[in-house]
């Protein structure tokens, strides 16, 4: 399970599912560290990567914007702004 992965990666390409999760399911259990509010589990899947990413890896992630401004994403983008040298961020104004 991904929550239990002690292996580190150079890089780590996703597009998570996006997916609201209870707070007391399991995956919000296991990353209780970065939730706030409604977790989503696309946030946690974010988190996660970070976690398991070498230093000096690369860390791409398509996503919705939510978690730029959100108020459930807190704790989630305090965690990546400390933990990320992010060069770029690429937001698109419609899902067109």
């Amino acid at each position: 399970m991904l929550w239990e992965s002690s292996c580190l990666y150079d890089i780590v390409i996703c597009n998570p599912p996006y997916m609201k999760v209870r707070k007391d399911s399991i995956e919000a259990t296991a990353m209780k560290a970065y939730v706030y509010g409604q977790p989503n589990l696309y946030g946690l899947f974010m988190a996660k990567a970070v976690e398991l990413l070498r230093d000096n890896g690369q860390y791409v992630f398509i996503t919705p914007r939510s978690w730029t401004s959100g108020k459930y994403f807190t704790k989630v983008r305090s965690f990546l702004q400390k933990e990320l040298n992010i060069k770029e961020i690429d937001l698109f104004s419609s899902r067109d």
